[in-house]
């Protein structure tokens, strides 16, 4: 995974990116709690190389977020 979004997204993820993203990977619920500006967004987009054309659907309480993502 990691080196997958490094080529993909030219950025190296922390461990709790890689973390969430392998346990979406693996079909599992995931709620990620963390600080502003912490990296959160990266957690689904890390998805997109993976998903085979599938979707990705994100729940967020903030328009903008959503806005920004769509």
């Amino acid at each position: 995974i990691e080196d997958t979004v490094k080529v993909s997204f030219n950025i190296a993820p922390c461990k709790f990116q890689l973390q969430c993203a392998q346990a979406q990977l693996d079909r599992k619920d995931v709620i990620t709690i963390a600080p502003t500006g912490a990296g959160k967004t990266l957690t689904f987009w890390i998805l997109l190389p993976f998903n085979n054309n599938g979707m990705v659907v994100l729940i967020t309480a903030l328009n903008g977020l959503g806005d920004q993502n769509i």
